[in-house]
């Protein structure tokens, strides 16, 4: 036994997992000011996610389902989301929401699980793309530390999450280059491109944006070109079948409406979307992150002068890397760019989103250019490198712990965009996030963001900067005719998978009811079915009450190809899963023997 774990130690999988053990670690102690505290860290899209979450519980708890619309989450609007947002994501949330039992715990557990699926996820991808493991380790806690990604575990945006996956993309797109006799593997570009949609689409675009970039020059550098681009479509179409049961209901909702996207900084307000920075990294950055820029920006400039020279991979790596950072800087007109709702650069929401990937790449570059330079076999340089992982995942503690200390100011607690109900203090909202009872905090506030709201062609096509967070805003017309809007002795039950709303009205008048109507949404008030109802800017049905009770019951025409759309992406990871386990069984006897 002792001979067996001897030679064992020897491998490189045991290194590994002493790696892997390490960042349990790591993440346990990020994770655990919420449990010391005993409270949770609410930023700016907090409720937002904490709503998509709480609905998918309730629908595994209760059995009531609609894969479309909220029925308990977003103060029960039959508003659709998680279908359109990552849905099976917001599925494994809602079941470690319950498993935890209340919203502070589920919180310790998410953020440990993203903390170390970042570090893990970060690991592997450099080990891919050949750099040395305790360089890979360094570089891993970098990138979870330095990042504008960090912003999850400070305000709860989902960007941190997708973080991850840009970085394998990174890995992957290296590999392109590094082996030019086969730059893709397409069962492993496939997965990782899934992953990424089944989580966060925008952060799929940035993936596909880093594939691209490494793509171009390896296809010249291939040695057998015509097969690099099979393996790609090969990719593509594995990536497709894993995620059926995304982007078939994405665009069947979108194919049927007219979906406001989220938010644009259409004012182009540059100091805050920018990329900006401060010492613990509270606004974007951090100065470990901007000293990685300057580093960056000097060995390009100096590559001639660079011994042993600055290799092609190397520097096509840190010049993707520089690129992107500018693109999310003042450097560009961005005031000028963000100008037009309908440009495509739009899509990104806001400029700063190109420093993730940018970061990213630039970590990994430094490391490629660092391992080829004599000092880097040194004991002093990897404990300097592995100091710098350590402290920039040590800065991540003072964003989130000042959001958990003593402050009285909801506002400051919560966020500036977030609605919270009168006289909530900061006593009460605490005590919530800690009860059994999880839709207390749910009652106490949510995001006005009237993100994946139904709008007609006339305001599709005429948005402006007004229509955000203005007096006339769309957000405060959610706010006006959903949040707000609580007809007398109102009553909201789930049966069969539909919404129950019933109300008393003195007379029959027309009143405009706290419900999202889609193309697919039923309406039948009274026991009679409205067709043809007229809408309020963001999809509210306006209709005519009768005097005394009122019934409204509300579904969703849910296609019958949506049950496929599961069972065949299921199937699929089964399938792949089980082929990869396949597969590294193979590698390890072949190993041992």
């Amino acid at each position: 036994m002792r001979r067996r774990f001897a030679q064992y130690r020897q491998t490189g999988a045991y290194r590994d997992s002493q790696a892997v053990l390490g960042f349990v670690v790591i993440a346990l102690l990020f994770a655990l000011p919420i449990l010391n505290q005993n409270r949770m860290v609410l930023g700016v899209d907090a409720f937002f996610h904490l709503h998509r979450f709480y609905d998918a519980a309730m629908q595994l708890k209760t059995g009531q389902f609609n894969y479309f619309v909220s029925l308990f989450g977003f103060n029960q609007s039959g508003r659709i989301v998680n279908a359109v947002y990552g849905p099976w994501f917001a599925y494994l949330n809602g079941l470690l929401l319950l498993l935890a039992g209340s919203w502070v715990r589920w919180q310790f557990w998410s953020n440990f699980i993203i903390a170390f699926g970042g570090l893990l996820a970060g690991y592997l991808a450099l080990r891919w793309a050949h750099v040395r493991r305790l360089y890979s380790v360094a570089g891993s806690m970098i990138m979870v530390g330095s990042l504008p990604g960090l912003s999850w575990f400070a305000n709860q945006a989902f960007m941190s999450v997708g973080a991850m996956f840009i970085a394998l993309a990174v890995g992957i797109g290296i590999r392109m280059l590094q082996q030019p006799n086969r730059p893709i593997n397409p069962w492993q570009m496939g997965a990782v491109m899934a992953l990424g949609i089944q989580v966060h689409m925008l952060s799929t675009l940035f993936m596909l944006l880093v594939l691209v970039w490494f793509a171009l020059p390896a296809v010249f550098r291939a040695k057998r070109p015509v097969l690099m681009v099979l393996n790609g479509l090969l990719a593509a179409g594995l990536a497709l079948l894993l995620t059926v049961n995304v982007w078939m209901p994405f665009l069947h909702v979108n194919m049927g409406n007219r979906l406001l996207r989220p938010f644009i900084e259409l004012r182009g307000d540059i100091p805050a979307d920018t990329l900006g920075f401060t010492w613990d990294g509270s606004h974007n950055l951090s100065l470990i992150a901007m000293a990685l820029i300057v580093i960056a920006v000097a060995v390009l400039v100096l590559r001639n002068q660079c011994r042993p020279r600055l290799d092609f991979t190397t520097q096509w790596t840190l010049l993707g890397g520089v690129l992107l950072v500018v693109a999310g800087s003042q450097l560009l007109p961005w005031r000028m760019i963000m100008k037009d709702a309908d440009n495509w650069l739009s899509t990104f929401q806001f400029a700063l989103r190109f420093g993730i990937p940018g970061l990213i790449l630039i970590v990994f570059g430094l490391l490629l250019w660092l391992q080829q330079q004599p000092i880097a076999a040194s004991s002093g340089m990897q404990v300097a490198t592995l100091a710098t992982g350590v402290l920039a995942m040590g800065m991540l503690f003072t964003p989130m712990t000042d959001k958990m200390a003593t402050q009285s100011d909801l506002k400051t607690v919560v966020g500036l965009t977030a609605y919270t109900r009168p006289k909530l203090t900061v006593k009460q909202l605490v005590a919530d996030e800690r009860r059994t009872d999880l839709s207390r905090l749910m009652l106490d506030g949510t995001q006005n963001y009237p993100d994946y709201l139904p709008i007609s062609k006339k305001t599709a096509t005429s948005l402006t900067d007004k229509d955000w967070y203005t007096k006339n805003g769309l957000d405060q017309a959610y706010l006006r005719d959903i949040v707000l809007n609580r007809l007398p002795k109102m009553k909201q039950t789930v049966v069969d998978g539909q919404l129950h709303l019933t109300w008393q009205a003195k007379r029959a008048t027309t009143v405009t009811l706290p419900v999202v109507k889609y193309a697919e949404t039923t309406l039948s008030l009274n026991g009679r079915m409205l067709n043809n109802v007229k809408l309020s800017r963001i999809g509210a049905p306006i209709v005519k009450q009768q005097a005394g009770r009122n019934t409204l019951i509300m579904g969703y025409q849910t296609p019958g190809w949506l049950p496929t759309t599961q069972y065949v992406a299921a199937i699929s990871w089964g399938l792949l899963a089980f082929g990869a386990v396949v597969a590294q069984l193979r590698r390890f006897y072949k190993e041992k023997e």
